[in-house]
């Protein structure tokens, strides 16, 4: 069985759009106590939140890492 050269490049295509994807839908539902709601507009909470950063978490790179408030998450929960 051969390699296919084109594979490796089609999925780090296909991971780079998931990358853009997931941070463009996420940063509008982030609240300014640093979490997020579950649409525009909703309160932030736990549940959404922990998935939220999960997806950030595992889609990776510079751009999902930095959407994450952490100073802003970490005053909201101490309240």
């Amino acid at each position: 069985m051969s390699r296919d050269e084109k594979r490796p490049s089609t999925s780090r295509s296909w991971l780079t759009l998931l990358d853009d994807s997931v941070v463009d839908t996420l940063r509008p539902i982030q609240n300014k106590t640093g979490g997020f709601g579950g649409g525009h507009g909703q309160y932030s909470h736990l549940a959404t939140t922990y998935a939220s950063i999960l997806s950030l978490v595992m889609v990776g790179g510079e751009e999902a890492l930095d959407l994450v408030d952490r100073k802003a998450m970490l005053v909201s929960v101490r309240v």
